[in-house]
């Protein structure tokens, strides 16, 4: 059994029930079917899946009264859950103090894909401030949006003590930048970067993707320009750090197409059309102030095929663990070679998941899981994004994605089809 969404309040649930079964001696099957009736539990086992004859999805069927649809299970007050405080290592934020008393660590992260958009970040730093400047704690922030860095974020972030500063760019091109929705301009992204470098700091780290759709070789180039404006805009700034220089680092990650995103018809690039363009970046970066790093490419082909994968490649799994394949996020520890002759012993080509494009009416492996939103939505955002235009977040305005019923709320705003 899987907990689909939050488990702050399902896993009590599922807790509970168990204990339930087992006092009355229920074989295991009894219990999985009860669980299944709980809101964002899944049971693989109570759906069978039919195949077309292009190996694709033909249909999933429920059986022993499970739901046609899972349905992601969220919290609605995050207040009244209950948080454990001891850990081996911390791996939340919500009782900092005493995890690094508890456990001797002397870091913070405040972990999150844009740590910036949360809006009481200045009140939080000025508690956490409190103590951690003290105890010689560092607070990191490992993810920004160049387009949201108030001032009274650098000053807070100004007492901490000083490290690098990250921004998710994710493409070297505005054009690109909009097929992706990330809307974020060149322009702020330098205006934040001065506001750093006159903040004190001297080391920015910029994060990108490679492979995303539509990208171009121009594209890839774009991201050493970029790099390459920002370290002149360090030099050009007379609110710099006196007698020091500027390190800019590129991370250029591999794009992995995902479930539930508008980008899940998308094909991965090849393993050979990513290694053109991480030679590209490299050869299109110029000085020695900007350092590029790039993801090893098998890896990147494997999280695209487990991402979009079925149930069939549970075989490959096993196989490849019977092999000896383990701890394979490690470098020294993959085995690109055992995972390929694990798939040609099971028969299936990985290929099939990870490079090829789909149709908008193929049924996915996880079209019976409901995440809220719309599968008519992501296709309208697929079609905005080949289209190069953007969309709103949810600040700004409501896209009908259909999330907000998963919390009661309503979500009735469409916005305009580029059909």
């Amino acid at each position: 059994a899987f907990d689909f969404g939050e488990g702050e309040e399902v896993m009590n649930e599922l807790l509970d029930l168990y204990k339930e079964y087992k006092a009355k001696n229920a074989a295991k099957d009894e219990f999985l079917i009860a669980a299944s009736k709980i809101e964002g539990i899944y049971v693989p086992s109570l759906y069978d899946v039919e195949y077309n004859d292009d190996n694709t999805v033909k249909r999933i069927i429920p059986k022993s009264g499970a739901p046609e649809k899972i349905r992601k299970r969220v919290v609605s007050n995050f207040d009244k859950c209950y948080y454990p405080d001891k850990f081996i290592v911390p791996s939340i934020n919500e009782q900092c103090r005493a995890l690094c008393e508890t456990s001797g660590y002397d870091e913070i992260s405040l972990c999150s894909l844009s740590s910036s958009d949360y809006t009481q970040l200045p009140e939080l730093l000025s508690k956490l401030l409190d103590w951690t400047i003290p105890n010689n704690i560092n607070i990191a922030l490992p993810s920004l949006r160049a387009d949201n860095f108030p001032d009274e974020l650098v000053k807070k972030l100004n007492e901490v003590r000083r490290s690098s500063l990250t921004f998710a760019a994710e493409a070297g091109t505005q054009r690109l930048r909009d097929v992706i929705n990330k809307n974020v301009t060149e322009e702020e992204i330098l205006t934040t970067s001065a506001k750093a470098f006159a903040g004190g700091w001297t080391a920015v780290k910029l994060y990108f993707m490679l492979g995303l759709p539509t990208e171009t070789l121009e594209d890839v180039e774009g991201i050493a320009k970029l790099a390459q404006t920002v370290v002149d805009e360090f030099y050009k700034n007379p609110d710099k750090p006196k007698g020091k220089g500027v390190n800019v680092s590129v991370s250029a990650s591999s794009f992995v197409p995902k479930p539930f995103t508008p980008f899940q018809w998308e094909p991965q690039d090849t393993q050979e059309m990513l290694a053109e363009k991480q030679e590209h970046l490299k050869n299109s970066i110029t000085s020695k102030k900007i350092k590029a790093s790039s993801h090893y490419i098998p890896v990147s082909f494997m999280e695209a095929v487990l991402a979009r994968g079925d149930r069939r490649l549970c075989d490959v799994i096993e196989t490849a663990w019977r092999s000896g394949c383990k701890f394979d996020s490690w470098d020294d520890y993959f085995d690109y070679d055992k995972w390929m002759d694990a798939f040609k012993k099971c028969g299936i080509d990985p290929h099939f998941y990870a490079n090829r494009k789909r149709e908008y009416d193929e049924v996915f492996p996880w079209e019976h899981m409901d995440v809220g939103v719309r599968k008519e939505f992501l296709i309208e955002e697929n079609k905005r994004a080949h289209a190069g235009l953007t969309t709103p977040n949810c600040r700004e305005k409501c896209a009908g994605c259909g999330a907000a019923k998963l919390n009661g709320g309503k979500c009735d705003a469409m916005h305009k089809s580029v059909v």
